[in-house]
């Protein structure tokens, strides 16, 4: 993903998460709380992804019996995908790898970029009324992919439109386990937010959830 588009998603994500605060504040200032964890929050539904690299995710949590333990589950990916991209791999460079473009060919590298698919599950414990905390595990299939252009002026001679292409690192992608560790935090009588980290990503987890009562 090229940074402005990092800095694009990170600063839609923020400002999401500071519309559900902001909303928070005001469904807690306008009426009684009147969901708290063990006490009418059962079920939440939301977006969970991992700044910066894991930008697409979705996910639920629920609690159980007393509410005093539960179970959470989420799926996530980096978006856009590369492989997918339309200077992935041009007809041109054969073979397509790292180590071949590198080997074989005369462009200029201008970065890595590591991309994720991941899947989690763990419990749940409430920790009081407004706060929760997950512990979990997780399979995190990690790609890197190198950019590369080849530096070539003329329009007409270019491997793609701007002379930048893609190709993956060896091996094309690899699986790794993980753990993840959150606090859940209650807003208002219908929004939960998520705050935390991910060790295969390496990076903040961070999401909200739409609360569902009994």
């Amino acid at each position: 993903m090229r940074p402005a588009s990092i800095v694009r998603w990170s600063t839609a994500f923020l400002a999401l998460i500071c519309a559900l605060l902001l909303q928070g504040r005001d469904l807690a200032g306008q009426t009684p709380p009147r969901r708290y964890f063990r006490s009418g929050i059962r079920t939440g539904i939301g977006v969970t992804p991992v700044i910066p690299d894991v930008m697409a995710g979705a996910g639920a949590w629920h609690l159980f019996g007393s509410g005093r333990f539960g179970a959470f589950a989420d799926a996530k990916m980096s978006f856009p995908d590369l492989k997918n991209d339309v200077d992935y791999c041009p007809d041109v460079v054969v073979p397509c790898t790292v180590p071949d473009v590198e080997a074989q060919r005369f462009d200029i590298k201008l970065r890595d970029v590591d991309q994720y698919l991941v899947f989690n599950a763990g419990g749940v414990v409430t920790a009081g009324p407004e706060v929760a905390f997950l512990l979990g595990v997780g399979a995190a299939r990690h790609a890197r992919f190198g950019e590369y252009s080849d530096g070539t002026n003329d329009p007409e001679l270019r491997i793609t439109d701007d002379g930048s292409y893609w190709a993956p690192h060896v091996p094309a992608s690899e699986w790794r386990a993980q753990a993840v560790l959150g606090v859940l935090m209650r807003l208002g009588s219908r929004i939960v937010v998520r705050f935390g980290y991910e060790t295969a990503p390496g990076g903040i987890s961070a999401g909200g959830y739409w609360v569902f009562s009994h």
